[in-house]
């Protein structure tokens, strides 16, 4: 067994030292599984992890930056399957907890990429997976910004919280993973959201650019930002280009900030001729006292008004406490319980 690329392994539950994946004495599985450069690693670790702990690697990869709760929220599991599938992970080293804001968020490690490497087909090239991924320089940049990563993670979670209320579905990609070049006007503009999320409800599909605005940028910086939002609203290739609903959500810390970003669009569809931008703006207070679905939102076209976003305005302003349809209830998954919010903390 030895000779086949398996390692000295120390069994879960009974500590006996053995080569299997699963223990002689008749223990499920085995922890401290250790992936070597070979892919033939990948399967025995793929037999040892549980359905659930599979599934959550997959979910802290793609929503990076999360607590043990929240993970669970988004994955739409209970605390019962969260818990030790998580314990698992963390045994195996395929994830790892970091201080975000003072609070315990955890991402893949080095260890883990390798492993979601194989799983995904790619084989031994880790560095290549991450790299189309984004997890190369991505995942070291949220750990530069630890504020600015809570703040559009929990943003992102509340809208969750308000598609499950509605019976809506709500699909988002983090900062790492959204980050594209977009083809336009006969070159190519950057567009770096802080999220890109998908909001359906019935035959109604929104598309949610998110920006955080945590500090004053300067002009120049502000107009390259604010470039690529306009290119991603005119790309071809975009799903939004046909429907033309691609909102970009700006959240800042005052309307001074934000009316200065709502000028800066404008400029900048005016010196190319652009369609105007559907720029909506709040601020991190306003979100954090009332909620991501009331009149908290400011549009370039009625800047007076505070309104709710589209997406909630169609159900009425009381559509958050109308219960979950009875056809998404009787399949739907019990979620982890969420706290309520987390803004206090940013």
């Amino acid at each position: 067994m030895a000779s086949q690329g398996y390692r000295r392994i120390e069994c879960l539950y009974c500590r006996a030292r053995v080569f299997r994946i699963t223990c002689t004495r008749g223990c499920l599985r085995v922890a401290a599984l250790e992936l070597s450069t070979t892919g033939r690693d990948v399967f025995p670790l793929r037999l040892a992890l549980s359905f659930a702990s599979r599934r959550l690697l997959w979910r802290i990869a793609l929503y990076p930056a999360l607590t043990t709760a929240e993970i669970g929220f988004a994955a739409e599991m209970a605390e019962d399957e969260v818990t030790p599938a998580m314990e698992m992970l963390a045994r195996c080293q395929l994830i790892q907890a970091h201080l975000f804001a003072g609070i315990p968020c955890w991402l893949v490690t080095p260890h883990g990429l390798r492993y979601l490497t194989g799983e995904a087909g790619f084989g031994n090239p880790a560095k290549r997976y991450a790299m189309l991924r984004g997890w190369d320089a991505g995942l070291a940049r949220l750990l530069r910004q630890p504020e600015h990563t809570r703040a559009a993670n929990t943003f992102l979670l509340a809208c969750l919280r308000e598609a499950c209320r509605r019976g809506a579905s709500f699909e988002w990609q983090s900062e790492v993973e959204c980050a594209r070049v977009v083809r336009w006007r006969r070159g190519v503009q950057p567009f770096f959201p802080d999220g890109l999320a998908r909001w359906q409800s019935g035959d109604r599909v929104w598309y949610l650019a998110l920006e955080i605005e945590r500090s004053r940028r300067e002009h120049s910086r502000l107009h390259l930002k604010l470039k690529g939002y306009v290119a991603a609203s005119e790309w071809s290739g975009a799903p939004w280009s046909a429907a033309q609903n691609l909102l970009a959500l700006v959240v800042t810390t005052g309307w001074v900030s934000a009316r200065r970003i709502a000028e800066v669009a404008a400029e900048v569809s005016e010196l190319y001729f652009a369609r105007p931008l559907h720029l909506c703006c709040t601020t991190l207070k306003l979100a954090r006292e009332r909620g991501v679905a009331e009149r908290i939102w400011r549009s370039a076209a009625a800047w007076e008004t505070l309104e709710p976003l589209p997406m909630f305005a169609t159900q009425g302003d009381n559509a958050s406490d109308a219960p979950m349809p009875q056809e998404r209830r009787a399949t739907h998954t019990p979620r982890m319980e969420l706290p309520i919010s987390r803004w206090d903390e940013l």
